[in-house]
């Protein structure tokens, strides 16, 4: 099979929500599409949605974070911050339930001091290693169950999921 620069160009393209504009009420699907919206510059996640999203009002992602609620500011992909649909924050949660790669410096390498904010954020959110046994089987990650499963995980677009798992 071959395939062009130009098809992978148009894929990408289609991917991201770049090739047909949505309109602004369906601005919270374009950010569940996307998996969030990146947000270590609040700027740069009112472009990346206004890239896709037609009349827009310039006060759009702060109203669905600070009034709406619709939107959580969170650190989640890659350890910076994103802004993900409030509704699937459970299942998000879930899966960075296990994830090590990021964590807070010196976190679970026997500093006391950086472990020590485990009693101000909890066992999940610092220093996952040190959380003892009885502690992690109390908690119970949400799941599709508990959560109900996103329209991105069964939206078919040419025939195809868009996203699955």
């Amino acid at each position: 099979m071959s395939v062009t620069w130009r098809q992978v160009a148009a894929w990408r393209t289609r991917r991201h929500g770049l090739d047909v504009r949505r309109p602004a009420g369906e601005a919270l699907e374009v950010v569940s599409r996307l998996c969030g919206l990146h947000a270590q510059l609040m700027s740069s996640a009112g472009a990346t949605l206004r890239a896709r999203v037609d009349g827009l009002p310039d006060d759009a992602v702060e109203q669905a974070l600070w009034t709406d609620r619709a939107l959580v500011k969170t650190w989640s992909m890659r350890g910076t911050l994103h802004l993900l649909p409030a509704a699937e924050y459970p299942l998000w949660q879930a899966g960075f339930a296990t994830y090590r790669h990021y964590r807070p410096t010196g976190c679970g390498r026997g500093t006391s001091k950086v472990c020590a904010r485990r009693n101000r954020c909890g066992p999940r959110d610092c220093c996952p290693r040190s959380t003892s046994t009885s502690s992690r089987q109390h908690a119970t990650p949400p799941t599709f169950s508990m959560v109900g499963r996103p329209k991105w995980c069964t939206d078919r677009r040419d025939g195809c999921p868009r996203y699955s798992w």
